[in-house]
């Protein structure tokens, strides 16, 4: 298996794994880049999704009592592959604002990360 299908397989598996929680609500994070043509026939370059840098998995989880919504993110890495520094840095931001974000490589990692986001901890 090459890289790209086993880091999709793995955000695959993490989705599934944690998508029936009542607690928590997910997002795959898609971004695309590249050539974009605007309405006049112009080219430009443009992105969509969030920033670079941020997760693949995103969300929010139900925290706190009374309950509010708590920023929610799990980077997937597989082989390996580590945490670009663009990564880094918006893990780093969403840690400082009060939500939660961490590297997974497993369906286990994943499941040990919400425990710690339900316990308070940022990563």
């Amino acid at each position: 298996m090459n890289r790209n299908a086993a880091h999709t397989k793995l955000v695959d598996a993490v989705l599934l794994e944690l998508g029936r929680e009542p607690d928590l609500v997910l997002w795959k994070n898609n971004q695309s880049a590249g050539a974009k043509i605007d309405k006049n026939g112009r080219e430009y370059f443009g992105r969509a999704g969030l920033p670079k840098g941020s997760p693949d998995i995103v969300g929010i989880l139900t925290w706190g009592s009374p309950p509010t919504g708590r920023w929610f993110s799990l980077e997937a890495k597989t082989g390996r592959g580590e945490l670009s520094p663009e990564q880094l840095d918006f893990a780093e931001l969403v840690r400082k604002r009060g939500g939660f974000c961490a590297e997974v490589r497993s369906t286990e990692d994943a499941r040990a990360a919400l425990a710690r986001a339900r316990n308070g901890a940022d990563r």
